[in-house]
C-alpha cells in the first residue's frame, strides 16, 4: 500500500524510519482524545457545576454497559466518577481535570511533532547519503562530459 502511495523509491525510505512514522501517529491520535475531554466536560459543569447552595450534586458522565454474557447486547448508562460533593469542589474539580487534559494535549502535541521532524530529518538524510554515494560512484568520464548547473 506505501508503495502504492509513495512509489516504491520513496516508501523504501519511509520504512527505514517505520517506528517514527507509527510514533507520531500514535502521538497524534492521542492528542486529538486530549482535544475531547474539555468539551465533555462541558455538560456536568453546565448542569451540576452551576447549581447555587450547598444541595451535593454528583458528577456523571455517559457510559456504555455491556450485558453479561455477550459482547453485541449493550445498553446506555451513566456512569457517577464523584457523588455528594459541593458544587463549588465540583467546579474545581472539573478545572483540573481540564487543565491537565490541555496540559497532556500539548505535550502529546509537541512530541508528536519533533517525532515528525526527526522522521524528516532522518529521511531526508538517507537520501542525501544515499544519492552522495551514487554520485561517487559513477565514473570520472561522467562528470567530465556533464555539465554542472
Amino acid at each position: 500500500m506505501i508503495n502504492f502511495i509513495l512509489g516504491k523509491e520513496i516508501a523504501h525510505y519511509v520504512r527505514q524510519h517505520r517506528a517514527l512514522v507509527i510514533t507520531t501517529i500514535f502521538l497524534a491520535a492521542l492528542s486529538s482524545l486530549f482535544v475531547v475531554i474539555p468539551a465533555y466536560l462541558l455538560q456536568p459543569f453546565v448542569d451540576e457545576g452551576m447549581k447555587t447552595g450547598v444541595d451535593p450534586v454528583s458528577w456523571k458522565i455517559p457510559w456504555i454497559a455491556f450485558k453479561t454474557g455477550s459482547w453485541l447486547s449493550w445498553h446506555r448508562t451513566e456512569l457517577v466518577l464523584v457523588d455528594n460533593i459541593s458544587p463549588n469542589k465540583l467546579l474545581v474539580l472539573l478545572t483540573l481535570v481540564a487543565f491537565v487534559s490541555v496540559v497532556c494535549k500539548s505535550i502529546t502535541m509537541y512530541l508528536g511533532g519533533l517525532s515528525a521532524a526527526a522522521f524528516s530529518n532522518r529521511a531526508v538524510r538517507s537520501l542525501r547519503i544515499d544519492v552522495f554515494r551514487k554520485f561517487v560512484s559513477l565514473p570520472l568520464s561522467f562528470h567530465q562530459n556533464t555539465k554542472s548547473g
